[in-house]
């Protein structure tokens, strides 16, 4: 992510790479899955954000910021943002957990890079929950 101010400096890539995965005759498709002694923990982690140590900006919607009236403090920005199913501890190796896990990156951004009300805010949306209903058939 770039500050909004050097949108005008940003350079086109260099090369880009198109995979065919349909018509590739060696290619079934993947799933992540749990390995022995694994926990959700390495899930979270796949899922941390890369923050990035030479530009610091607030986070509008932590505690931190609110608990100080606003007052900003200076902590690493963070500069890539990791989704899907891989990165979700509820739902791993299924469409909701990538949906999910979307959700919850675009709202990592707007909270890092939009000060003021997000509908994430507003909403008080949770989106780390694991909580689900038993099957019932």
């Amino acid at each position: 992510m770039y500050p909004l101010s050097n949108l005008h400096v940003l350079l086109q890539p260099i090369d880009a790479i198109v995979t065919r995965w349909y018509s590739d005759r060696d290619s079934r498709g993947s799933y992540s899955y749990v390995s022995i002694g694994a926990t959700g923990l390495d899930y979270d982690l796949l899922g941390d954000s890369v923050l990035s140590a030479s530009s610091t900006s607030p986070d509008h919607g932590s505690e931190a910021f609110r608990a100080t009236g606003g007052v900003t403090t200076k902590s690493p920005v963070p500069r890539l943002f990791f989704a899907g199913e891989h990165t979700c501890r509820c739902y791993p190796a299924t469409v909701h957990g990538a949906l999910l896990t979307g959700l919850r990156e675009a709202a990592r951004v707007a909270n890092t890079f939009f000060p003021g009300q997000t509908p994430i805010r507003q909403h008080s949306l949770n989106l780390n929950n694991c909580l689900s209903v038993p099957l019932t058939i």
